[in-house]
């Protein structure tokens, strides 16, 4: 049997063919098609962000989130090595912040942020931040620049369990896979490395940094904040509905309210 959610369910067709329902009765076009054409192009594309401590899952229900939503995943990492890797003097600029050892300053970050946003591929098809902002600097010049997320989804997941999934990991240093010594151990005759940054000292470091700024970064948002229980034995998949559920919940209560 397979562990996908029920369709209907985590995407909340229902509340969208309310919100149909609401705007079909309000407006009573003569031309039904016609109107229901210019009803679905005028749903926003999703603005979604997604936070939570180091290995606590994000990248997996980014994933996820993608695929169902069809959104553009935006990662501040991508972005930067992308840019590094253009050749532009503004890339050169990051290049030599990195190479030092140096974090790349928040004003640099969210223009660029702010850039990729504004491509085509984003405006056509919405974005997810993947983990950004960090700190609640970041996250009030976000606001400034007008970067304004739908929702913001937290996933809370217990420090055990985090420091359980670094202290495990390994990485093949010729294919960079990634693989955890309990519960998925690399193959016969693959070498595996662990990360310098892979200990239970570095991590301890990384989650007190996490929750010391997420009080400050939480407040600076206007939207919606969906916390995410995560435990050992919950299954991502379903996980990953209950978060799609949530969201889509939202955006229909938020057309609702668009076409009251």
């Amino acid at each position: 049997m397979s562990d996908e959610p029920d369709y209907l369910k985590v995407n909340s067709i229902h509340d969208f063919v309310y919100a149909v329902k609401t705007a079909l009765e309000r407006e009573q076009p003569d031309d039904v098609l016609d109107f229901m054409e210019r009803f679905v192009k005028g749903i926003d594309k999703p603005k979604v962000v997604m936070t939570g401590a180091p290995a606590s899952g994000k990248g997996t229900q980014c994933e996820r989130l993608v695929k169902h939503l069809g959104v553009v995943h935006v990662s501040t990492g991508d972005i930067l090595r992308d840019e590094v890797m253009s050749g532009h003097p503004l890339g050169q600029r990051v290049k030599e912040y990195m190479e030092n050892g140096r974090l790349v300053p928040d004003t640099l970050v969210i223009d660029l942020v702010r850039r990729r946003l504004a491509e085509p591929d984003v405006q056509k098809k919405g974005w997810l931040l993947d983990g950004f902002p960090r700190t609640a600097n970041q996250a009030l010049m976000m606001r400034k620049a007008s970067i304004i997320p739908d929702c913001v989804i937290r996933l809370d997941v217990p420090d055990e369990l985090i420091l359980g999934r670094i202290t495990g990991r390994r990485i093949d240093p010729l294919t960079n896979k990634i693989y955890h010594v309990p519960t998925r151990p690399p193959p016969p005759g693959v070498k595996v490395v662990q990360r310098a940054d892979d200990t239970e000292e570095v991590m301890k470091g990384r989650l007190a940094s996490y929750y010391s700024n997420l009080p400050a970064v939480l407040k600076e948002y206007s939207c919606p904040v969906f916390t995410i229980p995560v435990s050992a034995s919950d299954n991502p998949t379903i996980t990953g509905g209950y978060i799609l559920e949530k969201y889509q919940k939202l955006r229909w209560a938020n057309l609702c309210k668009k076409t009251s």
